[in-house]
């Protein structure tokens, strides 16, 4: 396996070790020669590639390894080396490589200035010394682990997962590094059982979350949570990848955000990249901020990053018309972090009560699709099936549920997503839908598209609200839900009356100059 750094192979060679896999790590050079890995040697040169090899059994592991830590070169670095390195081109006559180098350093200086100047705000300008560049978005989690290690003890080994969090996030903490993943939901009454457990002992390395989270797009309160971590000393980490810094201001409430720059930054859809930027400002936890600055090492390939900086040119104009397209009013947490003026993220998820209804709407969804996101395409995934296959009832335990559809909204003509939806809808109702496990108020209603964790009206709800982005799709025909609050559903009408009530919202939406599945607002309980 081609790793990008001297260090990071070694990494790969103990996590297969301890798999009871023996593994060996060489370099190769640019021109062919092979040698060892020394113990002290760590880093990486732009001449050079680590390989680790291992036997046969260890290919799942490795590939895991390679998947969640984002540690395998990239296919530009690849393609650079089999079009000019001599080794793998006996017998022909290659031009002089001329390696960009200038403007590779150039690019890097560009990218990390507009990233400090997308998160800075009036009380906190940051520089750009303040952002790290990595060839992944996991690749600069991991990163972030490499200094946790240095404060973890025997009894101090523990990471909160605060709202369910990107499948790779959760894996390369638990599954790669070893750490005990405690998952809290989200909710607020999720933050006072944290609260209450760390008063009574427990011992937190850091705390992950997303704002908002992947996929069920859940907002969590970070100003609340921000009090924590220097009481009791843990990393407060937000990865802002599907809010974007464009649209909230989260670096105010933490002390460092992740963010995968192969997504929205991008855009692209042809290169990828990380970030993390410090909080430099925020109070306590010098230093391990510092160590996360003086333990960086750069093994962003330049052809790469020269690729990032110039997709990234008009970063923000993207992210507010994919916004746009995407959606409106969401949920009250959400609006306390938003940026004045900006919008709610370009990411969708959808629910539906059948998985006919589901298969049917997927299929016909003419959209690319693909498992990533942030494209400036709308792309669009199974998700639960691409991401959890192999641990499908456990994911539904947290409301990712197996039939979850997720869309990446792009920057298309807006006419464009109304048709696609639309025609997949039509799909969706034609499909031979079971109820035999809906409760008899939601019979007539295929689906509820998800902003920032809107979630099915149905029993067994909680008492706890949240303002959301709802839309509920009529079965009998396409006509969009009207955008009104609806009560929480422990406070609905009880029998035929409750029928009478739901069934107001069954009506064409009229009157708006934007989509009506972008446009919904809706009080609602979180099943």
């Amino acid at each position: 396996m081609l790793i990008t750094a001297r260090h990071h192979a070694k990494d790969l060679q103990r996590y297969l070790d301890e798999q009871l896999t023996r593994a060996f790590v060489y370099v190769v050079d640019f021109e062919g020669n092979i040698r060892p890995v020394k113990k002290s040697e760590n880093g990486s040169d732009l001449n050079e590639i680590s390989v680790v090899v291992y036997p046969p059994r260890g290919a799942k592991e490795a590939k895991a390894f390679w998947q969640h830590t984002g540690f395998g070169i990239s296919s530009r670095r690849a393609t650079y080396w089999l079009e000019n390195a001599p080794f793998l081109n006996r017998g022909r006559e290659l031009p002089e490589a001329i390696f960009p180098v200038q403007e590779a350093k150039e690019a890097k200086v560009a990218i990390q200035q507009r990233i400090a100047d997308s998160f800075s705000t009036e009380d906190n300008k940051l520089k750009k010394s303040d952002v790290l560049l990595y060839p992944t978005g996991m690749s600069a989690i991991s990163h972030i682990h490499d200094i946790i290690s240095l404060y973890t003890t025997t009894t101090k080994k523990t990471i909160a997962i605060f709202g369910f969090l990107y499948v790779d996030t959760i894996k390369v903490l638990s599954r790669i590094h070893g750490y005990e993943c405690k998952i809290y939901s989200g909710t607020q009454s999720d933050l006072e059982t944290l609260e209450e457990e760390l008063a009574a002992g427990l011992e937190l390395c850091a705390l992950f979350t997303e704002f908002p989270g992947n996929p069920l797009l859940g907002s969590v309160d970070l100003e609340r949570i921000k009090s924590l971590p220097d009481e009791f000393f843990f990393l407060f980490v937000v990865d802002d990848t599907v809010g974007t810094s464009v649209n909230v201001d989260v670096i105010s409430h933490c002390d460092v955000v992740c963010t995968s720059l192969t997504k929205m930054f991008s855009g692209g859809c042809n290169v990828m990249g990380g970030s993390v930027t410090l909080n430099l400002k925020g109070s306590g936890l010098w230093d391990m901020k510092r160590r996360l600055k003086d333990r960086y090492v750069n093994t962003y390939f330049p052809l790469d990053m020269i690729v990032m900086e110039k997709n990234s040119t008009d970063c923000e104009e993207r992210v507010t018309e994919a916004s746009q397209n995407a959606g409106s009013q969401t949920q009250q947490l959400y609006e306390k972090y938003k940026r004045p003026g900006k919008g709610y993220g370009y990411l969708l998820s959808i629910r539906f009560n059948t998985p006919a209804a589901a298969i049917a709407f997927h299929d016909a969804l003419d959209v690319a699709k693909g498992p990533s996101l942030g494209t400036n395409f709308t792309l669009a995934c199974a998700y639960t099936l691409f991401a959890h296959f192999h641990e499908l009832e456990w994911a539904a335990s947290y409301a990712v549920v197996e039939h979850l559809v997720r869309i990446s909204v792009g920057i298309e003509n807006g006419r464009f997503m109304d048709e696609v939806i639309k025609t997949a809808l039509n799909a969706a109702e034609r499909a031979k839908v079971s109820h035999r496990n809906l409760s008899p108020e939601l019979v007539g209603y295929t689906a509820t598209i998800l902003f920032n964790r809107a979630l099915s009206i149905g029993e067994g709800t909680k008492e706890e609200c949240m303002y959301t982005s709802v839309l509920i799709i009529s079965e009998k025909s396409t006509e969009f839900a009207r955008g009104e609050e609806v009560s929480p559903y422990s406070e609905l009408p009880t029998g035929n009356d409750r029928l009478k009530y739901l069934e107001k919202f069954d009506q064409p939406f009229t009157n708006c100059t934007r989509p009506a599945y972008s446009l919904l607002s809706h009080t609602t309980s979180r099943n």
